[in-house]
């Protein structure tokens, strides 16, 4: 996408959402995940290590918040492993997100990077993807495996 100026990339960003998450995303993400899964695995298992079990007292919208909080943990220690390990990637789903090419993508402002992530961490999908992590590993099953 050519751009006649900076000012014509800053309105096409500022104008522009990310587009909505789809099943191409999960598969993408996956993808992602396997070539680091022994990392992330370590660093999923040590942040459920950290969890504090509900207690009887706790209300329902206060488990739902730390649910939430967990959520975004979850996001943000799997971007820094990813941003690690396979930043090519990242670069090409995010830029995929914004539906520019990876080229333009990182022609953007520098802001776009901020607003993608927060964009990710606000979707409930991780939220849940983390109730579905903790199900898998108390059932025993394992998807991201044992670290080396």
């Amino acid at each position: 996408m050519a751009y006649r100026c900076q000012y014509e990339r800053m309105i096409y960003f500022m104008e522009s959402q990310i587009r909505p998450l789809k099943n191409k995303d999960f598969f993408t993400v996956v993808e992602m995940l396997m070539k680091v899964k022994g990392a992330i695995g370590t660093q999923l298992r040590n942040l459920k290590a950290e969890e504090k079990p509900a207690t009887p007292e706790s209300s329902t919208e206060e488990a739902g918040k730390a649910t939430e909080e967990r959520g975004k943990k979850v996001i943000g220690t799997i971007l820094e492993i990813l941003y690690a390990e396979v930043k090519d990637d990242l670069i090409s789903w995010f830029a995929d997100l914004c539906q520019v090419t990876p080229e333009d993508y990182m022609e953007l402002p520098l802001e776009t990077t901020v607003d993608v992530v927060e964009s990710l961490v606000d979707a409930s999908f991780f939220t849940r993807a983390w109730g579905l992590f903790n199900k898998i590993t108390n059932s025993g099953a394992g998807f991201f495996g044992k670290s080396s």
